[in-house]
């Protein structure tokens, strides 16, 4: 444990008692609004927003934590401040930053925002954010760099003058870069010297790949973030990374369905200069169906995926994304062997004629029921009625709170049939079907009133009130558009 860490921990166990009696750390978080927060952030080098909702349960819990850590980081003298804004109030503020749920946290270096997605307890807090305040980099010599380069598996060199606007650049954008895997360093040159950037990768296949990159773009941390994103992984690849290609991907890739060493070279030599033409834009992987974590993680994913086919991953644009990104999957169910099928499959993909893959349940050929059953085939057609309020319950089979939250949501979707024609209850199961909204936890209930598909998504609201059944009603007609009820008969 560091110097500064036993002393926050002191701090930490000290505090209840060194601000106003009772860890009330209230005095060092401070309150932004829409006229203010522009400046604050920028006239502060380091700044931890939460946005909350004072109904938001989370928020709640989380209020006290945020306190202590705000007293805790007064107090060790660190530089980050910690601050709030109501978003229910400072809509303009909320609005520019895409604020969907609560509560949401921003941290900002130098004016620039990132996801906070560290510990919500006050000791994590503080914690996360004293390693943002050291320095991200390790200063070299000429003479250290190929040990340092040989220690680790990715890494970025900058070679520059001492005191240069490069340098100030560098150590600027490297303190927003704290979850990258790559490790930086720095060599100051005299003035004669040469003045480079270049990223490592010793691991990989010179016959394949470079092992050396030169970096000359710009010396900002949203460049080099998507520099060292895409040379970290080789144009094809042996080796199978779930989290790479599956959850968050960082660039469009292709998972390659073929078993064993000997197939996989006779498909990489076959279409090699067509590959070529694809790097940059599309990274290839194998994955053997034959080993079974890899056979039952694609069944979850594209169960219809067979030897000898391919799994298209179109990473969204970052202006679409809400949260962590899911892939767009397209699908080659065979013929991968074959350089004329991927070739029309990828033309198809560029000309955007490729039908999108979703994994769906069959459509249900009776539903008839008060709570309608919907699947990833049949959401366009249900939950996007442009005619329809529709209210979703996203489960899995084994989810206990899903259990106990049924008989609620039976009686609802009961009483709301009998009253309304157009507001509809429903439930999807989200371990059998893709689904496109953003479900990290079960049951998630998500409202969808009426109007045009776009409209739809864009006011969509997230239920986070009581799992019972006046609640829930009270919900409903609270947000449903506008409808007489059903006449009585």
């Amino acid at each position: 444990m560091t110097a500064l860490s036993a002393l926050l921990v002191l701090l930490l166990s000290l505090s209840l008692h060194s601000v106003g009696g009772d860890g009330d750390g209230e005095d060092f978080v401070v309150v932004l609004t829409d006229d203010n927060m522009r400046e604050f952030v920028s006239k502060n080098s380091r700044v931890l927003v939460e946005f909350y909702a004072p109904w938001c349960g989370h928020c709640k819990a989380l209020e006290p934590e945020y306190k202590e850590a705000a007293s805790v980081m007064k107090n060790a003298g660190m530089e980050t401040v910690l601050a709030k804004v109501d978003a229910t109030k400072q809509t303009g503020i909320a609005s520019e930053f895409e604020i969907r749920g609560y509560p949401t946290l921003k941290y900002f270096v130098n004016g620039s925002p990132q996801d906070y997605n560290g510990p919500r307890q006050a000791d994590g807090i503080v914690d996360w954010l004293e390693k943002r305040e050291k320095p991200n980099f390790k200063e070299l010599t000429e003479g250290e760099v190929d040990d340092f380069v040989a220690a680790h598996e990715f890494s970025m060199v900058v070679r520059a003058k001492k005191g240069s606007k490069k340098v100030k650049l560098f150590k600027t954008a490297v303190s927003e870069l704290l979850d990258e895997k790559e490790k930086f360093g720095l060599v100051l040159v005299e003035e004669d010297g040469e003045v480079r950037t270049e990223y490592h990768r010793p691991q990989f296949n010179p016959e394949d790949d470079k092992r050396i990159l030169t970096y000359n773009g710009k010396m900002q941390a949203s460049e080099l973030r998507r520099f060292l994103r895409d040379s970290r992984y080789p144009l094809i690849s042996e080796k199978f990374d779930a989290a790479m290609y599956l959850y968050d991907p960082i660039h469009h890739s292709a998972i390659v369905a073929l078993s064993g060493a000997e197939a996989q070279e006779q498909w990489k030599e076959a279409g090699h200069d067509f590959l070529e033409s694809l790097r940059g834009e599309v990274y290839f992987t194998f994955i053997d169906l034959e080993d079974d974590m890899n056979a039952s993680l694609l069944n979850d994913v594209a169960p219809a995926l067979e030897e000898g086919g391919v799994l298209f991953l179109e990473r969204p644009s970052v202006k679409d994304a809400e949260g962590p990104v899911k892939p767009k999957k397209f699908l080659l169910k065979e013929g991968a062997a074959s350089l004329d099928s991927l070739k029309t499959f990828f033309g198809s993909w560029k000309a955007g004629k490729l039908p999108e893959y979703l994994k769906s349940e069959p459509v249900p050929a009776v539903n008839e029921g008060p709570v309608k059953v919907v699947v990833a085939d049949s959401f366009d057609d249900v939950v996007l009625d442009p005619q329809k309020d529709v209210f979703v319950k996203y489960y899995a089979p084994w989810c206990g709170h899903c259990k106990s939250l049924a008989p609620a949501w039976d009686k609802l979707a009961e009483t709301v049939h009998k009253k309304y024609s157009k507001v509809v209850i429903a439930k999807l199961d989200a371990t059998a079907n893709d689904v496109i909204d953003d479900v990290r936890g079960f049951p998630t209930l998500i409202f969808y009133p009426a109007g045009k598909k776009k409209m739809k998504m864009r006011n969509k609201m997230n239920y986070e009130g009581a799992r019972e059944f006046e609640s829930l009603l009270d919900f409903v007609e609270a947000s449903m558009e506008s409808e007489e009820p059903r006449d009585e008969l």
